[in-house]
């Protein structure tokens, strides 16, 4: 180590000067503070009654706690809404246009080149499904996450084998279709595993960012690419309605995984906190090569910003008390029609 590198102090949250030995108690104090903070101001205890508002699911009486256990007729507001953001996402495909910056024919055909290729790109890597989820996304919890990568989705430096690459008959480790080998991917990341500091009000300020990832036990421990899997046990069990899961999760036990960028070391690491200390190090400290100038590899949509919080406001916080206040009076309606229909069969059969 430099005389330099012997002046500076330990970076906190690590237990050497450079950055290269995670101190893991600390890491889990501040994602969770992290993820208080984002549950308060993401207001994340409503997403599920939002959620069953557009879905139209009043199975669950929270959502419709004002009416108790009584037969409700409803207006759909939230969905109606939420339809209105994504029309133009579903009939037309996003495309790029590149144009020289200098002149002369040698210019003009090499933009004509990067935009046949990034436009090909845009098509391969599924990005208009992508975006139409983000809007969908942002509307529920006010802000979409987005992570860029390359060739693989659980090496957080794109490197490492791909399912392609795995012999026929032997179990693949990873398995999203849309992430090929040696081509960049980008993804939605749900607003309930992605972590950023306690009172970050702004993403590109913030020293470190986190993705949460719940992977399964099986895949997790046939991945020989990252280290320490073989004593890593369950955390979680699937749950069909939970953040943790997704088309891709099987039924057998979860891990959560802690996918940290550090934006201080310029490295990146990923480790499981229920392990014990270094046994749950599953890949890393290494150079994130991915970190940009523009907050990579994460990105973000927020349709309603929130000067007080890095959470934008989700578009549900405004139109719940409308959803409410519309399904009360609809019910209220259907009430008195039934009523008056009782009336005129009592006035008819002069009881």
């Amino acid at each position: 180590m430099s005389d330099s590198a012997e002046r500076l102090p330990v970076i906190a949250g690590y237990t050497d000067k450079l950055g290269l030995k995670p101190d893991f108690g600390w890491w889990i104090d501040e994602i969770a503070a992290g993820e208080k903070w984002r549950q308060k101001g993401a207001y994340e205890s409503r997403w599920p009654i939002w959620t069953a508002f557009y879905r139209n699911d009043y199975s669950d009486l929270q959502a419709l706690d004002m009416l108790g256990g009584r037969s409700h007729m409803v207006i759909n507001l939230f969905f109606m809404m939420a339809r209105t953001l994504i029309p133009r996402l579903y009939f037309r495909n996003p495309s790029l246009s590149v144009l020289p910056d200098q002149p002369g024919a040698a210019h003009m055909g090499l933009s004509a080149v990067a935009q046949r290729v990034l436009n090909k790109l845009m098509l391969s890597m599924n990005l208009k499904n992508t975006m139409r989820n983000a809007v969908q996304q942002t509307f529920f919890t006010g802000i979409a996450p987005l992570q860029l990568g390359y060739g693989v989705e659980h090496v957080p430096t794109g490197s490492g084998s791909t399912a392609a690459d795995t012999a026929p008959g032997t179990p693949a480790s990873e398995w999203k279709a849309d992430i090929q080998r040696d081509q960049p991917w980008v993804m939605n990341v749900p607003t309930g595993s992605f972590v950023l500091p306690e009172g970050c009000t702004d993403r590109l300020a913030a020293p470190w960012q986190c993705k949460v990832v719940y992977r399964d036990l099986d895949a997790l421990r046939r991945d020989d690419r990252l280290a320490n899997t073989k004593g890593i046990t369950a955390t979680h069990t699937p749950d069909v309605d939970s953040k943790e899961t997704d088309s891709r999760r099987t039924t057998v036990g979860l891990v959560r995984i802690n996918e940290v960028h550090d934006r201080r070391t310029g490295r990146v690491f990923a480790f499981v906190p229920s392990a014990k200390g270094a046994e749950g190090l599953l890949f890393g400290p290494e150079l994130d090569e991915f970190q940009s100038v523009s907050g990579g590899p994460f990105y973000d949509i927020v349709f309603n910003k929130d000067s007080g919080t890095v959470w934008g406001l989700p578009d549900g916080q405004i139109l719940e008390p409308y959803q409410r206040e519309a399904n009360e009076i609809a019910t209220q309606i259907q009430t008195h029609r039934r009523i008056t229909t009782r009336k005129l069969k009592y006035n008819k059969q002069g009881v």
